[in-house]
């Protein structure tokens, strides 16, 4: 029974654990948002591919009075072709239900009223934290590895999954099915790569008139007040720092390694060079090799 309970406490994920569960979450969820945007006057979208402080700037929205949503899928084509190759995984109802299409909805209805942020981190530390983050889709365990031993048990898993992950250029594929879909047109990396190393944030207008924020992970309090000055929100504040440090998994998988051809295709994306000067790409590069 111990075991059991702990099982619970540490299910990487809440329910829904069925398709039918999936739907009504759906359904209640899509009512929660025509209730919130009916009256909204702005609508702020932190949209992105994995934990680069999405919570707190969620959190924050929240806190500023105004109404927020937080996705990682928007793009209808990626969103149904993700869709049928999970469908018949175990994790999937868990990963797949949600309201991420009557979000879409809602910000296409309004975009020069809709502000949308996304944020870009250190890309080493983001696919080891996002294989942790969902170890039922990576390991052949449910539970999130919470000891040195736990994690040491499933590190083959984990350092193969890392690997193939750093090796597919995940976040640029990402920014060109997602964000450049919500803008209608591609996000001008190399234009805007000076104000991303400089202050850790850009700011570009898409063609649809959405209005579009890059923060690093590392500058998101000081990407927040450049946020709430351009959009005119004085309240919206990250009241704390959110600089990454590294987890325990993080020097585990250190210390065994990672492959060499991974971490450079990894640190070749466009969207990494563009927002990390060159100094910093080699010094991530030299902690891995």
């Amino acid at each position: 029974m111990k075991d059991q309970i702990r099982d619970l406490v540490y299910y990487p994920k809440p329910p829904p654990i069925s398709w039918l569960q999936a739907a009504g979450f759906t359904v209640i969820g899509k009512r929660v948002i025509d209730r919130d945007v009916r009256n909204a006057e702005s609508l702020y979208l932190v949209h992105q591919i994995g934990k680069v402080g999405s919570t707190s700037m969620t959190n924050a929205i929240n806190r500023a009075g105004l109404v927020g949503f937080h996705t990682h899928q928007l793009n209808p084509r990626r969103r149904g072709d993700v869709f049928r190759s999970r469908l018949w995984e175990s994790w999937a109802p868990r990963q797949m239900w949600g309201t991420s299409p009557w979000i879409r909805r809602a910000i296409q209805k309004r975009p020069a009223d809709s502000v949308l942020i996304t944020g870009i981190r250190n890309p080493i530390e983001r696919e080891i934290s996002g294989v942790m983050q969902n170890p039922d889709r990576h390991l052949s365990t449910h539970r999130r590895l919470r000891t040195d031993e736990e994690i040491s048990a499933h590190l083959p898993e984990i350092i193969k999954a890392v690997n193939h992950n750093l090796s597919i250029n995940r976040l640029d594929a990402w920014f060109t099915n997602e964000l450049d879909y919500m803008l209608g047109e591609p996000f001008p990396w190399e234009a805007r790569s000076e104000d991303l190393q400089s202050s850790g944030h850009a700011h570009f207008r898409g063609a649809n008139g959405l209005s579009a924020h890059v923060v690093r992970f590392e500058n998101l309090s000081e990407a927040f007040t450049k946020i709430a000055e351009i959009e005119g929100h004085p309240d919206l504040v990250l009241p704390h720092d959110n600089r990454s440090n590294s987890s325990r998994v993080v020097e585990i998988v250190r210390e065994h390694g990672l492959s060499r051809t991974s971490i450079d295709a990894c640190l070749a994306q466009r969207s990494v060079r563009a927002a990390y000067p060159a100094s910093q790409i080699e010094a991530w590069a030299a902690e891995w090799y």
